[in-house]
């Protein structure tokens, strides 16, 4: 079995086995359409060293054994921008975390 990379995630929701997390990006854009992601308002302010994008549309489910070094809190606009693009209507937490061992890095789509 393959080891994905590591990738900053927002922690949204906790689940019985783990969290449903928004995955970050430095890729402005998504490869197969070459469509603008999603920026991170305030990438500096969340923990982020550089610009950030939201990876996709939908939130996905991380195990809370790849959920590893937490790097900040997230800030109101960045909680707009993932509800917003993920059509959740409410975040239970707000901490950013890099999560590792993603055995398929693609389930963020």
């Amino acid at each position: 079995m393959s080891t994905g990379k590591v990738r900053p995630v927002v922690l949204v929701e906790p689940t019985t086995t783990g969290w449903l997390v928004m995955g970050l990006t430095t890729q402005p854009r998504y490869k197969t359409s070459g469509a603008m992601r999603v920026p991170v308002p305030n990438p500096l302010r969340v923990g982020l060293f550089g610009p950030g994008f939201l990876w996709g549309s939908r939130l996905t489910h991380v195990g809370t054994d790849s959920i590893h070094k937490w790097i900040g809190w997230i800030d109101a606009p960045l909680v707009r921008a993932i509800t917003g693009l993920a059509r959740v209507d409410h975040l239970a937490v707000i901490e950013l975390y890099l999560a590792a061992d993603l055995h398929d890095p693609r389930r963020y789509s």
